[in-house]
């Protein structure tokens, strides 16, 4: 992390995460770092459980607290991905080759809630990964379906939660 501008720019270590972080780019909102890790659980069926979680890392006070993935997913799947929409976490969902299900995070006191903005039927089948970006009308986003074909998205002609 860069230091506070005071002195002469320099790097310092912070605290390790407390999970394993994924091989994903981490998404950047002001104050915070978010990046999905892998949490060992026990389970008295199966022994150790590997769920996905979501780490905060707050630049303020270099701290990283621990929060659930939206309830659609245990995981990031492969076909899934986090990003940033409209100043906030989104959380792009693809249960199907056809469907896309978007999700926003709202900072609840210390932990993050979430809730379903949209679905959005794909015009064409994603292969991979369907990406989702901001555009300047918040009601309009763009869908980049396997970083070959690009959709601009109404939200207000799908279905929103």
């Amino acid at each position: 992390m860069l230091g506070d501008g005071r002195d002469t720019l320099e790097w310092k270590a912070t605290i390790d995460p407390p999970y394993p972080i994924q091989a994903r780019t981490p998404i950047c909102l002001p104050g915070f770092f978010y990046w999905s890790a892998v949490q060992s659980v026990a389970d008295p069926d199966q022994g150790k459980l590997d769920i996905d979680v979501i780490l905060r890392f707050s630049m303020c006070d270099d701290t990283f607290t621990v929060h659930p993935n939206p309830p659609c997913r245990s995981c990031l799947s492969t076909n899934d991905f986090m990003c940033e929409l409209g100043g906030k976490l989104c959380y792009v969902h693809s249960p199907s080759p056809f469907e896309v299900s978007i999700w926003l995070a709202q900072n609840g006191q210390n932990i993050i809630k979430w809730s379903l903005r949209c679905r959005v039927n794909l015009p064409i089948p994603r292969g991979a990964r369907v990406l989702a970006c901001a555009s300047a009308d918040e009601d309009t986003i763009f869908l980049s379906v396997d970083a070959r074909d690009l959709f601009k998205c109404n939200l207000h002609d799908v279905l929103k939660q």
